[in-house]
């Protein structure tokens, strides 16, 4: 019975993100509304998911409440879960803070804030709604603090291996550093891949995360003759490299979507790989229904869902040339949303031909569909 229910879901769950999609936008937009009725009339029509949706919708308005929650407080204590050298994310009763200072902070410090308001926001750009986006009640600059103590915090770990990475003499570490442990501290080189928009090519991303696992299970294959212990160990590194990449998005979507992926195998759940993808969304937004204004967000799940539509409905027998193609037709959905987004002519040209030097590399993209699109 338990079995037969689950099986409502397969190749079905993308219904029930779009819908959670559709509620999130009617709370920012009110107009939404409409098209979140027809779109649930047509599942109590068509699908057995109704009841189902309408506990997820109860359960992301109730995890939206939290957003109606003011923070004005002048003087607070809190913990340093978040630092660079001008900024940090304090942690208080369970909100988190924006707070700038001078180099003043180190993470893991608990003490007590002494703050002053500042303002960011223009026109063109609402600094605190994107904050919001993060789930970052406020923005401050720090007056004093009270140091009392230090303490452990998961970020602490990925600090670790960047300090590692720091004491070598490496001309590429602070590359190695954003591109293995998704540590963006390095202003001269966010400031030009920024500008450029192609930041996106200097972030850990899901094709990292496959490229990983390609390369730990041909490795593992060859110690191990069954299947079992290197889906173990796969496994144990994956939940190891979100705490060394501190729950960066992107590595937390993909690899969501191997621990689905495997614990649908070894349950013999026939979900599909939109499923699987659908199923992330769902996990995530929950936890923060305004990850879906996040522009990362967005663009990670829009180039999954392309990839997985496209090899599911278009099915080239050379995997070379169904590369190259399922390469160009997600990145140029990304381009359309850049050249949308971008005040410039010249930005979009640079991204496409940043695009092209990539996204279309044979070691990369083959690599990444040889992995069985494990993360898409």
């Amino acid at each position: 019975m338990k079995r037969s229910k689950i099986s409502l879901l397969f190749d079905n769950t993308h219904f029930l993100f779009i819908s959670i999609i559709l509620l999130i936008l009617c709370l920012r937009y009110w107009y939404f509304i409409f098209v979140f009725i027809i779109f649930n009339i047509f599942l109590f029509k068509k699908t057995s998911l109704f009841y189902l949706n309408l506990i997820l919708s109860i359960i992301i308005v109730i995890s939206s409440s939290r957003y109606f929650i003011k923070f004005d407080k002048e003087v607070f204590s809190g913990v340093v879960i978040e630092c660079s050298s001008k900024s940090a994310v304090i942690n208080t009763d369970g909100m988190k803070v924006l707070i700038y200072h001078k180099n003043e902070l180190s993470l893991g410090d608990y003490g007590e804030f002494k703050i002053k308001k500042i303002d960011y926001d223009t026109e063109l750009f609402n600094y605190s709604d994107y904050l919001a986006n993060k789930d970052i009640k406020a923005y401050y600059e720090l007056k004093s603090f009270n140091f009392i103590n230090n303490y452990f915090v998961i970020g602490k770990i990925q600090e670790f291996f960047c300090n590692e990475v720091d004491n070598n003499p490496s001309l590429y570490k602070n590359y190695i550093k954003m591109l293995v442990f998704a540590q963006k501290e390095d202003d001269s080189i966010l400031e030009v891949t920024n500008n450029l928009g192609i930041s996106h090519l200097v972030a850990v991303s899901g094709m990292h995360v496959a490229l990983l696992i390609l390369f730990l299970e041909f490795i593992l294959k060859k110690l191990f003759y069954y299947e079992k212990p290197v889906d173990i160990i796969v496994i144990l590194f994956l939940i190891f490299y979100l705490f060394v990449t501190n729950f960066e998005l992107t590595v937390l979507r993909a690899i969501l979507m191997v621990l689905f992926k495997k614990l649908f195998q070894y349950k013999k759940l026939y979900f599909t790989q939109l499923d699987t993808l659908s199923l992330c969304g769902i996990l995530l937004l929950i936890f923060n229904p305004r990850l879906l204004f996040l522009l990362s967000f967005e663009l990670s799940f829009l180039v999954s869902f392309i990839i997985v539509i496209f090899t599911k409905n278009f099915n080239i027998e050379n995997k070379i040339i169904q590369t190259y193609i399922t390469s160009f037709v997600a990145f140029s959905h990304t381009l359309i949303i850049e050249v949308y987004l971008s005040s410039s002519v010249i930005k979009p040209l640079l991204y496409c031909f940043a695009i092209s030097s990539t996204c279309f590399s044979p070691s990369a993209r083959i690599c990444f569909l040889a992995s069985g699109t494990a993360t898409s």
